[in-house]
């Protein structure tokens, strides 16, 4: 304590620790309320003018109009003035670049899109030529391809911008960490679950002629064809690939199940053994579901965008199932439906979403009604 000062009451430094804290909380979530509420009513929207009147300039405008109202489109330029319309996507053309750069001294314009085809290299060239002057950021909108491509960023190689297309879904520490999550996990679900598998390989044996275990044929990492390990739940002499119904892999009350295969499959225990596919790098515990490499020649030639799936190791649970996407596919469109849903999966991974996932398939594993 301070000489001639009165000791601190006990507790005081926890108290206001807890209290500013609190309030710093408090003021953090009020000024995101204001900002939406200003970013909705427009007070804090940025100032756009379009450069080019053409198509490309059309789609660009309908893009951002149906996409972010954080943007205020006060007008379309282009020299070419007597041959685009008055209006496009609603906005007024104003005039020439000549006219952009009077207007901007009457305006506040904050920033300058050039819609402009790139095949048109020596009109796109004098344009920003003309632009350099503004007092706004300028930006080089893509070509029409552009609005058929995922939303991506930019990057410099040898100092030249390239526009980003598609990239690995998991690199370097994400790389890592999926790795590690699959192989730490297997191996305690193992370690943890072995009388359980031993017991269920018995009962197999004991109720149904053959082996306990049946090796599938599945398309992996990269289209690489893996051998995944389930517990036989059908008839030996049915259990072969490619014999599942057509569009579906079984149906339901399939007479090909034995009694203590429906258990397992209702319950989802028939897919325990693919830890070990897990522990062997093969798959992952969490990704798109592996299909059979008859189905999968099927499905790659009658759906676009099919074979992006393999660019992440399939997985025992994934997005598509903990969404019901289980059981025997009945249709193109529901085959469409789990391509979607995996390719969300890869493009937004992320460790907390891969526990989720786990989560949701274990509280759900024992009364799925799509599993049979």
């Amino acid at each position: 304590a301070t000489p001639g000062l009165p000791p601190l009451p006990e507790g005081w430094l926890a108290a206001w620790g807890a209290s500013a804290a609190a309030g710093l909380g408090l003021f953090r979530a009020g000024l995101a309320l204001a900002i939406g509420r200003w970013r909705r009513a427009g007070r804090l929207a940025r100032n756009v003018v379009v450069v080019g009147a053409g198509e490309l300039g059309r789609r660009f405008v309908e893009e951002v109009r149906r996409r972010d109202r954080s943007i205020r489109l006060i007008g379309l330029f282009d020299d070419r003035r007597d041959r685009v319309p008055s209006f496009v996507g609603g906005y007024p053309v104003l005039g020439t670049l000549d006219d952009l750069l009077e207007f901007a001294r009457r305006h506040q314009v904050d920033e300058v899109v050039v819609a402009l085809p790139w095949s048109a290299e020596g009109r796109l060239l004098d344009c920003l030529k003309k632009l350099r002057p503004l007092p706004a950021d300028v930006r080089l909108c893509t070509d029409l391809i552009g609005f058929h491509l995922p939303r991506r960023g930019v990057s410099h190689m040898a100092g030249l911008p390239l526009l980003h297309v598609f990239e690995r879904p998991m690199s370097g520490t994400a790389h890592l960490v999926k790795a590690l999550e699959d192989r730490l996990l297997a191996a305690l679900a193992l370690l943890f679950l072995a009388p359980l598998l031993l017991a269920i390989a018995a009962a197999v044996r004991l109720t149904s002629p053959g082996p306990a275990l049946h090796r599938q044929k599945r398309r992996g990492f990269h289209g690489e064809i893996i051998e995944v390990l389930t517990f036989r739940t059908m008839r030996l002499d049915a259990c072969e690939d490619g014999t599942a119904p057509e569009l579906g892999h079984t149906r339901r009350d399939d007479p090909r199940v034995t009694p203590l295969g429906a258990f397992l499959r209702r319950t989802s225990l028939d897919g325990l053994p693919q830890l070990w596919n897990v522990l062997q790098g093969q798959l992952s515990l969490v990704g798109p579901q592996p299909h059979a490499v008859a189905h999968q020649e099927r499905h790659a030639a009658q759906i676009d965008r099919y074979l992006a799936r393999h660019r992440v190791k399939p997985g025992i649970t994934g997005w598509a199932q903990i969404h019901g996407c289980r059981g025997e596919i009945r249709s193109l469109s529901d085959m469409q439906r789990r391509l979607e849903l995996d390719l969300e999966y890869i493009q937004n991974w992320s460790l907390g979403l891969d526990l989720r996932i786990l989560a949701r398939t274990l509280l759900r594993g024992l009364r799925d009604p799509h599993a049979y």
